[in-house]
């Protein structure tokens, strides 16, 4: 199966949110995002990772408007970003989340396309015992800048 275009992905997001209308807050969306990633990542510290490393998960609620950057966290870190109204945007892998609004990254084209706005609040997940991906550190478009 090939990855969606751009476009596709443009009108997935557009599927999604038609078949998905917000009856909740943003809080009450955001703490269930806490709880899924605590239901399948917590039962993680149970078992050894990476060369007999201890798996360990630390969650962090972050406000992205503050300009901490979290790179002296210890693990890889996980990210999932959010709209206003509690949709999720982004699940990543890396530093690279953010408030970004450069139209080069298709995440801000979604948000655009849907008439949404970010949410300053996001969840960083910070994982040790599982082997590190540096080749992929900091991934994303090549010259584009955040506002982080």
């Amino acid at each position: 199966m090939r990855k969606p275009n751009q476009k596709q992905r443009i009108e997935i997001a557009e599927k999604i949110r038609n078949s998905n209308p917000r009856n909740k807050t943003f809080e009450e969306y955001f703490e269930q995002a806490k709880e899924i990633i605590r239901k399948y990542f917590e039962p993680l510290n149970e078992i050894c990772g990476y060369r007999n490393q201890r798996i360990s998960i630390k969650l962090i609620e972050v406000d992205l408007k503050n300009g901490k950057t979290y790179r002296n966290e210890i693990g890889e870190c996980l990210f999932l970003q959010f709209t206003t109204d509690g949709y999720i945007v982004v699940v990543g892998a890396g530093h690279d989340y953010g408030l970004t609004e450069n139209e080069r990254y298709l995440n801000v084209k979604i948000i655009r396309h849907l008439k949404k706005e970010w949410s300053t609040k996001a969840i960083l997940l910070f994982v040790t015992g599982v082997k590190q991906v540096v080749s992929r550190s900091g991934a994303g478009v090549s010259g584009c800048d955040h506002i982080l």
